[in-house]
């Protein structure tokens, strides 16, 4: 959703899938990966250290590969909502707007 690319893919730097994709992005190369056609307006890194940085963390954790290790989803919901009150209460709505 927010890398604008999909699962089949061809990736580059080695990455094998959309989550190796990620991972070899995550945390210091996030802004290399986003979707080009989205938009930002504000202070870049206000909006990777309140939005992009947990959010792509928790697109992680639900991704692990062993159903065991992965977050339950009363977790995820509960991660969801800290994000979006962060977000609420730092971020103007147009500060971030990705493509639909």
């Amino acid at each position: 959703m927010f890398t604008g690319r999909r699962p089949t893919d061809s990736f580059i730097n080695g990455a094998t899938s959309l989550v190796d994709y990620v991972k070899v992005a995550y945390p210091d190369k996030l802004l290399e990966i986003l979707d080009a056609t989205a938009t930002y307006s504000g202070n870049t890194q206000h909006i990777m250290d309140i939005f992009l940085h947990p959010i792509f963390k928790l697109g992680l954790a639900c991704c692990e590969d062993s159903p065991r290790h992965r977050m339950k989803m009363n977790v995820v919901v509960k991660e969801l909502n800290s994000i979006r009150k962060a977000c609420a209460a730092h971020l103007p709505v147009h500060e971030f707007r990705g493509s639909a």
